[in-house]
């Protein structure tokens, strides 16, 4: 059985340290904004607010996560819209902004919301034996804030990429041992096959 992950669980995660005066220029404008009932969803905000939510989209998350936690009116529409987006900047996420937005953002999962999500993080595709070594031993240290989807998601990059490197069948045995905190039994199904269905992504293949 998937563990269900509540808004009691996120209040006992650990929660990044930000400096809230970093956010307060947004203020102005979110606290004036009322988010509308229009269909078409950055239709029911301004564009002023529709361009800062995409350029904080485009950064680490570090500054989203903190604005949707000041105004969690915004969760839905930033879902939606990262349901939608294509492409993204070269600037990867944190994974601990990406794990904290998913834990506030629970109730409105879907699934190509929490694919694009993904597709920000760092990716393991180009590293070596070392480097993986290392980016596990990073995750382990965190592994109690981090969402489950995220360690899950992790462990198949990693099992995927030993692959690629064709190292000995021991080598890799140790390192998914290694990798072995980041199972879950929050069972994600990452497989393109199971998009959402009315969008039609072919980089998801």
């Amino acid at each position: 059985m998937p563990t269900e992950i509540t808004s009691a669980d996120y209040k006992e995660k650990a929660r990044l340290i930000f400096d809230v005066s970093d956010i307060s220029q947004f203020r102005t404008l979110l606290e004036e904004e009322r988010v509308g009932s229009a269909k078409a969803h950055w239709a029911k905000v301004s564009p002023r607010v529709m361009t800062l939510f995409q350029v904080l989209m485009d950064r680490d998350l570090t500054e989203l996560v903190a604005v949707l936690e000041l105004y969690p009116e915004y969760v839905e529409l930033v879902c939606e819209h990262f349901r939608y987006a294509y492409s993204y900047n070269e600037q990867t996420a944190r994974t601990e902004a990406a794990s904290r937005l998913l834990f506030i953002t629970q109730a409105s999962h879907s699934k190509q919301f929490v694919r694009n999500l993904l597709r920000k993080l760092t990716k393991m595709s180009e590293m070596e034996l070392g480097e993986l070594d290392r980016f596990v031993a990073g995750l382990k240290g965190e592994a109690e804030t981090l969402h489950p989807i995220i360690l899950d998601f992790y462990y198949h990059e990693l099992a995927k990429r030993l692959d690629e490197l064709g190292i000995h069948k021991l080598q890799r045995a140790v390192m998914l041992k290694k990798g072995a905190f980041m199972q879950s039994d929050e069972a994600f199904d990452f497989s393109a096959e199971d998009r959402d269905s009315n969008l039609d992504i072919p980089y998801m293949h």
